[in-house]
């Protein structure tokens, strides 16, 4: 009776497949997550650093021309744009904005508001 039973496979639930944010694998620069206690609006993520070689778990990135094996836990996909996507406006088309100084309420009365503002 016991030799018709079959053995069941374990399960390995110590196995956790990491999170891998969308376009990791293609992004040619990344932001570094820095794991430090933080003042008020500081930034979690450092500047976008360039990728140079991409493994399953760790990255290598140039930090302070540095080569710096980082996990993918701590990055972020950067999208740089290129420089010829950056267009820079002439100065003949800035104009100043013209607004009005005074201004009439419903009732009639005319308001005026400092030069400043």
């Amino acid at each position: 009776m016991f030799h018709n039973f079959t053995p069941v496979p374990t399960k390995s639930h110590h196995i956790v497949k990491p999170f891998v944010a969308q376009g990791l694998e293609t992004c040619t620069h990344v932001f570094v997550r820095h794991d430090v206690v933080r003042k008020g609006f500081q930034s979690p993520y450092g500047a976008p650093y360039a990728v140079v070689k991409r493994g399953d778990k760790l990255y290598k990135v140039t930090i302070k021309r540095k080569l710096v094996n980082i996990s993918i836990d701590r990055l972020q996909p950067a999208f740089v744009a290129s420089d010829s996507d950056i267009t820079i406006p002439s100065g003949k088309d800035t104009g100043k904005i013209h607004m009005a100084l005074s201004y009439e309420t419903k009732s009639g009365q005319i308001v005026r508001f400092p030069a400043r503002f």
